[in-house]
C-alpha cells in the first residue's frame, strides 16, 4: 500500500475553496485548488492523522499525480510503501500551552478558576509570568500634535488633550516589585509635555529597572527630548523613539544620532509625501476617518511580501490562539487607567488593582489577548490567517483587518 506521509514540520490549512502546505524549514508554499484533494486533506486533518492513503482511484488522477510530485519536490512529504496502516509513524498534533489554554479553552478556564489563588495552585504558575511588557504614559501632550488626537490608539504615542495630565507615580511604584521585573521583557515610557519639575520623577522611575534585563524604550516629542537632562539621554541602555511635529534639519537629526544611542525619528502623516529627502525618519500613518484609502494603500501588503517573511511552527501555532502583538502587554494611561488592549475598555486602575489582579482579570474575564485573526472577518475565512502578522492596534482602531492586497486566491473568499 502506498501512503502520502506529510512531514511534521509542514503546516497544513484548508478552507472549502483552497488548501495550503507551508514548509516551516524552507519557507515554501504549495497552494491546492482541486476540490477532491482539498476533501482528502480535510478528512485527514479531521481524523488527526498526517497521511493520505493512495488508493487506485485517486492514483490515476492526473492532478493528484502532479500534487504528489509537488509535495515530494518541495519537501512537504513523501510517498512511502507500508504493509498496513498500523506500521505508519505516529503523528501527535502540535499543541501550544498558553495561560487559559491549560484548561483546554477560555470558557473552561473562566469557570474553573474563580480566584487568582486557584490559578497558581492548579496551574502551578504565578499569574505574573504572563506580564511581558508595560507601556506607561508619563504625561500627555497639550502643545504638539493636536491634529493627531487618537494616534495613541493606533501606535505607541502620547495622548493629546487640552489639559495636562501626569501619572501618579506612587501608585505605579507601589505595584512594581522584583518579581514583576524578573518576568518583564520590556518597559515603554511615553512622555508628552515635560518640564524641569519632571526630571527627577523620570530619573527615579527609570531607576526602578536598574540591574534588570528589562529593555527600556522612551517615546517622546522632539521638544521634550531636547529638554531632558544629559544624564538621562546619555544612558546607553535606553532606546529613543522621537516624534517630530515639524520638519527638523538633517544637520540637527544627525547631531542627535551621533551624540545619543539607539535613536529613531518618527513622524505621523495623513497622506503620501511628495518628496522624502530624509533617510532617518520613519513615517507612521494616522487614520483620521477621512483618509481610509491612504491608510489602506500605505499599509497593504502582497502575498509575495507575506511569503518572503519566514514564520516558525511555534509562531504559527501562537497565531492560532493568541494575538502576539499585544499578549502579555498592559498599557497605563496618565489618568491611571489600565488596558490590556488600548482599543477595548479599561480593565481597572493602578489605584484600585495590583498587576496580579489585573492580569487575572484579563485572562479570566476579558480575553483581549486572544483576539487572533481567526476572530475577525474576512480573516477567519482565509486559509492564510495563521500565517499573517497578528492583528495590530491600527487595525482594531480602524476596524479593518484585511490589508493584504487582493491576490488571485482571495477571489474565492468574497
Amino acid at each position: 500500500m502506498k501512503v502520502l506521509y506529510f512531514h511534521t514540520f509542514v503546516y497544513i490549512s484548508h478552507k472549502s475553496h483552497m488548501a495550503i502546505l507551508y514548509n516551516t524549514t524552507t519557507n515554501k508554499y504549495l497552494n491546492i485548488y482541486c476540490k477532491d484533494t482539498i476533501s482528502l486533506i480535510a478528512k485527514m486533518l479531521k481524523e488527526k492523522v498526517y497521511y493520505i492513503c493512495i488508493h487506485q482511484g485517486i492514483a490515476e488522477s492526473e492532478y493528484f499525480s502532479k500534487f504528489l510530485n509537488d509535495v515530494e519536490n518541495g519537501m512537504f512529504g513523501e510517498v512511502i510503501n507500508v504493509k498496513s496502516l498500523k506500521s505508519m509513524p505516529a503523528y501527535i498534533s502540535p499543541h501550544i500551552t498558553v495561560a487559559p489554554c491549560y484548561a483546554t479553552n477560555l470558557n473552561q478556564f473562566k469557570s474553573k478558576h474563580k480566584k487568582e489563588e486557584q490559578y497558581s495552585h492548579e496551574i502551578g504558575k504565578d499569574v505574573l509570568t504572563n506580564l511581558l511588557n508595560i507601556t506607561l504614559h508619563f504625561s500627555n501632550s497639550t502643545d504638539n500634535f493636536k491634529e493627531f488626537t487618537h494616534l495613541w490608539k493606533q501606535f505607541i504615542f502620547p495622548q493629546v488633550s487640552n489639559i495636562r495630565k501626569k501619572v501618579n507615580l506612587e501608585h505605579f511604584k507601589n505595584n512594581i516589585n522584583t518579581t514583576i521585573t524578573s518576568f518583564l521583557n520590556s518597559f515603554n515610557l511615553v512622555i508628552g509635555d515635560v518640564d524641569a519639575d519632571d526630571y527627577d520623577d523620570i530619573e527615579n522611575l527609570l531607576q526602578l529597572f536598574d540591574c534588570t534585563r528589562v529593555r527600556i524604550c522612551i517615546y517622546i516629542c522632539i521638544n521634550g527630548f531636547v529638554m531632558l537632562p544629559p544624564n538621562i539621554k546619555k544612558k546607553r541602555e535606553y532606546s529613543y523613539i522621537i516624534y517630530l511635529s515639524e520638519d527638523l534639519s538633517e544637520e540637527k537629526m544627525n547631531s542627535i544620532i551621533n551624540n545619543y544611542n539607539n535613536v529613531t525619528f518618527c513622524k505621523p502623516i495623513t497622506s503620501f509625501i511628495e518628496e522624502d529627502n530624509f533617510d532617518n525618519i520613519t513615517y507612521i500613518p494616522f487614520y483620521n476617518k477621512l483618509n481610509k484609502k491612504f491608510c489602506i494603500d500605505y499599509l497593504s501588503y502582497s502575498f509575495k511580501e507575506l511569503k518572503d517573511v519566514p514564520i516558525s511552527e511555534k509562531n504559527i501555532l501562537s497565531n492560532s490562539i493568541i494575538n502576539q502583538s499585544i499578549f502579555g502587554s498592559l498599557v497605563i494611561l496618565s489618568d491611571g487607567k489600565v488596558y490590556s488592549s488600548i482599543n477595548r475598555p479599561s480593565i481597572g486602575t493602578l489605584k484600585t488593582h495590583t498587576f496580579s489582579s489585573l492580569l487575572f482579570k484579563e485572562l479570566s474575564e476579558k480575553g483581549n489577548w486572544f483576539l487572533s485573526r481567526r476572530k475577525f472577518l474576512p480573516c477567519k475565512k482565509c486559509v492564510f490567517n495563521n500565517l499573517c502578522p497578528p492583528v495590530s492596534n491600527f487595525e482594531l482602531y480602524m476596524q479593518k483587518y484585511d490589508f493584504c492586497k487582493r491576490f488571485p486566491s482571495r477571489r474565492f473568499q468574497r
